[in-house]
């Protein structure tokens, strides 16, 4: 399965029964928990128990790896975030940023013409994305901490 081949507008943390700050290791233990339900051994083989399993097969394939994670976490907030009207302009890691005159500030250009102003103090958050808007325009960069 490639980081494509799923329906990404599904919330595939509740497909598994957790949330998006869960550890690997409760994401581990709510896949061995649902896949044992949903199993069409266990159960009855009806259209609906198949379609279940094969949603929680297909989010461990996803959740279950952290680099998929990381990348479907990205894009779901994307998704989320323009179903609320946010339009983002990138996704950005704190060492995308560039340093800025101001030592307690860090900038990234829009495509504007203006800037992105992140405060350093900002980014010692862990484990979080931060939106940060244009000085100018609508758009946002989400900068994952």
């Amino acid at each position: 399965m490639t980081d494509y081949d799923y329906d990404i507008k599904k919330d595939l943390y509740n497909i598994l029964g957790c949330l998006p700050n869960s550890s690997s290791e409760e994401i581990k233990q709510a896949y061995h928990r649902k896949i044992l339900e949903s199993h069409p051994d266990k159960n009855e083989n009806s259209h609906q128990n198949i379609k279940i399993f094969h949603d929680v097969k297909a989010a461990w394939e996803i959740l279950g790896n952290t680099d998929r994670r990381r990348k479907y976490d990205a894009k779901f907030k994307q998704i989320q975030l323009e179903a609320e009207g946010e339009l983002i302009y990138a996704n950005l890691l704190p060492n995308d940023l560039e340093e800025t005159e101001d030592i307690d500030t860090l900038s990234y250009q829009c495509r504007c013409g203006n800037s992105y102003i992140v405060q350093k103090t900002d980014l010692e958050q862990t484990n979080c994305v931060l939106h940060i808007p244009c000085q100018e325009c609508t758009f946002v960069i989400a900068v994952e901490t």
